[in-house]
């Protein structure tokens, strides 16, 4: 009896200790919200174990002048396109680890589509731009999507960076364009200075350019230099950082693409990737399938599983992660396939042992478009979402991710609070309580939201919503609250010099 009494007092105390402890590190009891897991598969582990290595070099004094480059390429439709999903992930991961540069580029006004944001172009001679969902493709498409091509020998294609590029100059350009042996040579405007070339079997190739100044522009001139030449493919750019230190993210999307378009319209696509080898590829498709009322959703399946596939055999130690498509109501229809595309996904997961970060569910599942609509998260269009809106779901995905990180990188994980409280402070307003909370204080805290005339204060919580007013500054708003414009410009993730919209939200901290 004395026995079993002691074991009844000890296991209650360890219970009460655990609990205790529970509390401290796992803020989202508190909240009530917790962020849809990605699960982490060997490699996975792998990759976070290489990225843990780039932040030891970032952090380091003694590593300066070594490289760590961490290649992440993200494939999807318009949602990646625009660069507000993806470009929200980019910026959060190269804050932890260092800027490798936003990887390929393409200047979209060549297929008249939109982007890459800050970029102008000028053309001369003809030039056929065509994109994945182009019909009876005559030329071979790759990574990006998208293509320009042209059978005029004096064609050329001007681009400029204006201040709304979110980059510095550059000295050294890659260029990706044809090189078969009918393919018109590749060169760049007077500064430039072509030091390689690499050709692949596929009929395309890199050429590496470098500049002794900084510069913001660039003119691609397709020259024949010999007879047999008689075409040219323009299929993309990138610009190259000072070093490969820290995270270098591709963002290629194509508005309105599909996963079976990218599939079959971009032959060059696996051998372009490979090329970059990459450590992580992300695939956000799902939104546009989910309105094919003609998808057979098991052909889609064994696609998309044979496609993984070929990429696993060509990069067998790559980690890919696939998204969810988010909720969406495109002229007031509830898409068809938007289940099944999804549930689909999560069966491509599991037979090709590749993680999965559920979206959807992190947004607050079916018909929680309606309340991201209603606090200026989704537009108008109830298919495409907000600047505001695509950052707070990269935040979710980040938030994700670094969660799987820290758990690979026990002893030097990261401090996730300043991201996981943004997030929370928004998902309180937009997951009914009922759904997720089921704590007491959480539900008050909830109930206690008031609004104010120009600032949103989310319950109890320790942050504030303020709404920026016409001419308003980071440092006005900074004193008004009496704190620090620079702690506010880094939980926006705003640069500071950089002026406010009127309308945009900010999150304030609240002084304790």
């Amino acid at each position: 009896m004395q026995n079993s009494l002691f074991l009844l007092i000890f296991l209650f105390s360890f219970f009460r200790v655990a609990i205790a402890q529970l509390d401290l590190k796992d803020t989202t009891i508190k909240v009530g919200y917790s962020v849809p897991s990605i699960e982490l598969t060997p490699n996975l582990k792998k990759a976070f174990i290489k990225l843990n290595s780039v932040r030891k070099n970032q952090l380091s004094n003694k590593l300066k002048n070594a490289d760590t480059l961490f290649t992440i390429i993200h494939i999807g439709d318009s949602h990646v396109q625009g660069d507000f999903f993806s470009g929200s992930i980019r910026k959060h991961l190269q804050g932890e680890f260092g800027d490798a540069g936003q990887g390929m580029l393409f200047p979209y006004a060549l297929a008249k589509s939109y982007g890459p944001r800050g970029t102008a172009i000028k053309t001369t001679g003809k030039w056929n731009g065509l994109k994945t969902l182009s019909q009876n493709l005559a030329e071979p498409l790759g990574l990006v999507g998208y293509g320009a091509f042209t059978r005029d020998s004096n064609a050329t294609i001007a681009v400029t960076l204006n201040e709304k590029f979110e980059g510095p100059a550059f000295r050294d350009i890659r260029i990706w364009h044809t090189t078969d042996s009918a393919s018109y040579s590749t060169q760049l405007n007077k500064g430039f200075e072509l030091r390689s070339i690499k050709s692949y079997p596929s009929g395309w190739g890199v050429s590496l350019f470098s500049n002794a100044d900084s510069v913001r522009t660039f003119s691609i001139s397709a020259v024949s230099t010999s007879s047999v030449q008689n075409h040219y493919g323009f299929l993309g750019y990138e610009f190259l950082p000072k070093r490969n230190r820290g995270v270098n993210y591709h963002h290629c999307g194509v508005v309105g693409a599909q996963f079976p378009h990218f599939i079959n319209q971009a032959p060059l696509a696996i051998e372009q990737i490979s090329h970059l080898h990459p450590d992580m590829i992300i695939f956000s498709f799902g939104t546009n399938e989910a309105y094919n009322y003609q998808l057979d959703t098991l052909e889609y399946r064994l696609a998309v599983e044979s496609y993984i596939r070929k990429i696993q055999s060509a990069l067998p130690n790559v980690a890919i992660i696939l998204t969810t498509a988010p909720d969406s109501r495109s002229q007031n229809r509830i898409p068809p396939h938007q289940v099944n595309v999804n549930r689909q996904l999560g069966v491509i997961a599991k037979n090709c042992g590749i993680s999965l970060f559920d979206l959807n569910e992190a947004m607050g599942g079916w018909g929680s478009l309606h309340a991201w609509q209603k606090h200026q998260l989704a537009l108008s269009d109830k298919l495409h979402f907000s600047k505001s809106g695509y950052g707070l779901q990269g935040k979710l995905f980040t938030w994700s991710l670094l969660k799987a990180y820290n758990q690979v990188n026990v002893s030097d994980s990261l401090n996730l609070q300043l991201l996981q409280d943004s997030v929370q402070t928004y998902m309180r307003l937009l997951i009914p309580k009922a759904k997720t909370d089921s704590l007491s204080k959480a539900q008050s805290d909830l109930a206690d939201s008031t609004q104010g005339e120009n600032e949103t204060v989310v319950g109890k919580s320790t942050y504030k919503v303020h709404i920026v007013k016409q001419g308003e500054s980071l440092s006005q708003i900074g004193k008004k609250y009496k704190v620090s414009h620079k702690i506010i410009a880094k939980l926006n993730h705003i640069k500071l010099k950089k002026p406010l919209k009127p309308g945009q939200r900010l999150l304030i901290p609240k002084k304790k």
